[in-house]
């Protein structure tokens, strides 16, 4: 086992499913337990030691599996350094969970998705030694505190475990088989990219946090669990009930089943029948939440008071998983039809842009390179929208919002003798005026150089972002200013 004072990575592996080449998922790089080229020596060889510990059952070791390198987490305090590679996991599950067109069951569980994390570490004798009614007797754990290099590793996100080289890794639930089809090289990367089902979710995964974003994750979430080997179909039923609430936003309210039948049918279309699927569906989760069991888990296929009589088709929650995904990429497609026509940003005002850059810039907690990343989508979004009219606007939260700026790109750019950095500097330490004249004098001449320093043309960059907020500002202003001006010139000029 490799000395754990010199690691600083850790590894991610898919134990049950295999790739025949590198992919990547969501930013993710991932390879065969039998590709490690190129990879310095010492993470090579622990891939291939954890490899080695990969088991099916009895003595059949897995032949290959898939593995990611990431940099170092601490497994104790991962806070949000694993989040990515868990909605990797998550996404990966659902889409293996593709049903069979005539059948319904899915393709893959919830289980092949297994992830373990791995990172070095100095373990317990008591972790991986177990010391008591097992055979073979095991040595005597002398010290409580005797350590030896080992793995310490983390499964599916909220397991904790250790391992040395010694050590098996079996499958979270008896009886695993490995699919014969299954490649991640081949699904996640030619595919599930070109899948209208799939395609709009793998793009989610490089877009960064949001509301929707979030919901979905959730949904997929519950999802995965009512397609576990290991969730029998009452527990399934509840889950995927749950993923349909958390999707479709559905509120805690009497008649659910009607919503949820409108939901669907508002999605997917006025499809015969299926408004009667949502009433069994649902009827079922109520007894099962209400009375620990249901009474029908198969589908009955006649609708109205004669259902009783009917005849049983596919289960409940075979046709559910399929519902749920088409509905999934019914609401993935919309918010992609959405997003590419700029809806969200077309229902905020610019007074609204430029009172959350006044929170970004004063967040000093960040860094002025990282202030500057968050602000850029509002920055520029406040330009595209500068001639649409809007009341409410107020000049002294614009001009607030471009000394943060400007106080921000001063931490960040030394002044050097840039002219533009030193006219800056002077608008930064102008004093507030209750008509804020003096502010708005000085960014006439700050507007004046800017506009011939963007003309020479400069790369979206932080400086870009200030130039922009100049433009915007003074386009808002100019009038202002200019009435201003003319009216103390006629005070102060000597009457005849």
């Amino acid at each position: 086992m490799i000395d754990p004072s010199s690691e600083n990575f850790s590894i991610a592996i898919f134990p049950y499913l295999k790739t025949s080449g590198p992919v990547t998922i969501g930013g993710i790089e991932f390879r065969s337990t039998d590709d490690t080229s190129e990879l310095p020596s010492a993470i090579s060889t622990s891939v291939q030691q954890l490899a080695s510990m990969m088991f099916l059952q009895d003595d059949f070791r897995v032949a290959s599996a898939s593995y990611a390198v990431l940099p170092y987490v601490d497994l104790d305090e991962i806070g949000e350094a694993l989040d990515p590679l868990q909605r990797v996991q998550s996404v990966i599950a659902y889409c293996y969970a593709a049903p069979h067109p005539t059948l319904g069951n899915t393709f893959l569980q919830a289980e092949h998705a297994t992830c373990v994390v791995s990172v070095h570490a100095m373990v317990s004798l008591l972790q991986v030694q177990p010391q008591h009614h097992v055979t073979p007797k095991p040595a005597v754990v002398e010290n409580v505190l005797d350590r030896v290099p080992g793995l310490r590793c983390l499964s599916n996100f909220k397991h904790h475990f250790s391992i040395t080289s010694d050590s098996r890794i079996y499958p979270p639930v008896p009886n695993m088989w490995l699919n014969i089809s299954q490649d991640l090289a081949a699904d996640f990367g030619q595919s599930f990219p070109f899948s209208r089902s799939y395609r709009a979710l793998l793009l989610l995964l490089h877009q960064p946090r949001n509301p929707i974003a979030d919901r979905i994750f959730t949904a997929i979430k519950w999802f995965n669990l009512s397609n576990s080997i290991d969730s029998e179909q009452e527990a399934a039923i509840i889950q995927l009930s749950v993923a349909f609430e958390a999707l479709l936003q559905l509120p805690e309210a009497e008649r659910k089943t009607d919503r949820l039948a409108d939901s669907v049918s508002l999605l997917l279309g006025r499809i015969p029948r299926l408004d009667e699927w949502v009433r069994q569906f649902y009827d079922a989760r109520s007894e099962i939440a209400h009375e620990g069991k249901a009474h029908q888990l198969r589908f009955v296929a006649k609708e109205g008071k004669s259902r009783a009589n009917g005849p049983l088709y596919h289960s409940l929650l075979n046709y559910g998983r399929q519902v749920f995904q088409l509905c999934l990429s019914a609401v993935l497609f919309g918010s992609e039809l959405a997003q590419d026509t700029g809806l969200a940003e077309k229902l905020i005002t610019n007074q609204q842009r430029f009172e959350l850059l006044c929170k970004l810039f004063s967040n000093e907690a960040k860094s002025a390179k990282d202030r500057f990343d968050d602000s850029a989508e509002s920055v520029y979004a406040i330009d595209r929208y500068t001639f649409v009219g809007e009341s409410g606007l107020e000049l002294d939260t614009m001009l607030g919002a471009l000394q943060l700026a400007a106080r921000t790109l001063l931490e960040l750019e030394a002044d050097d003798g840039d002219a533009f950095l030193s006219r800056l500097k002077s608008f930064v330490n102008v004093k507030r005026t209750p008509d804020q004249f003096d502010m708005l004098d000085e960014l006439s001449r700050l507007s004046a150089m800017a506009t011939s320093v963007w003309q020479a043309g400069v790369l979206p960059s932080p400086k870009h972002q200030v130039l922009t907020l100049v433009h915007v500002v003074w386009n808002y202003s100019f009038m202002y200013y200019f009435r201003l001006k003319k009216e103390r010139e006629a005070t102060s000029s000597p009457k005849p």
